[in-house]
């Protein structure tokens, strides 16, 4: 079957494709006229999934993280499609996900993500997600830049540093 159909431990379906057909599928939309709303209709529900996980992350930490790990290749898709054509998007993404890098052990995709996203936006995109990136330590890279120019307009301590002694 081109479809693969997997249960997650509550016992629902978990529908995926085939990496040939998702690529396929892929490669076809892009070229579709219509794809790029749906697309961005993509964009617009994982980036409400992993606001609504930053959001409770603190009360369902367990649940979240493995709902994240669920979708991490729906939100890595997310991040593919808007990392180049809207970096304040991709910012908001990869900034709401900063905690499940740390806490789901996702260290290099996370600092590496944020690294790409700080150095694609400008200084107020930093700004507004670097008081997101709220984890108990920042991932290090670029990322401590954008906590250190935030400290610097706004002085009240939300981020502790891992990458950077002087962050």
């Amino acid at each position: 079957s081109l479809v693969v159909v997997d249960r997650d431990r509550h016992d629902e379906p978990r529908y995926s494709l085939l990496e040939t057909v998702r690529q396929y599928a892929q490669e076809q939309s892009a070229n579709a006229d219509e794809s790029e709303w749906q697309r961005m209709r993509f964009v617009d529900v994982m980036l409400d999934l992993t606001e609504r996980a930053y959001r409770e992350r603190f009360v369902r930490e367990a649940a979240w993280g493995e709902q994240l790990e669920i979708e991490h290749d729906n939100v890595r898709a997310a991040i593919d499609l808007v990392e180049r054509s809207d970096p304040e998007r991709c910012l908001q993404l990869v900034g709401a996900l900063a905690w499940f890098f740390q806490t789901r052990s996702h260290f290099v995709e996370g600092r590496e993500l944020l690294t790409r996203a700080v150095a694609a936006t400008s200084a107020a995109d930093q700004l507004r997600t670097s008081r997101r990136i709220s984890t108990p330590r920042c991932l290090g890279g670029n990322c401590c830049k954008a906590v250190t120019k935030a400290r610097r307009i706004d002085s009240r301590p939300r981020v502790t540093c891992a990458g950077s002694p002087s962050c």
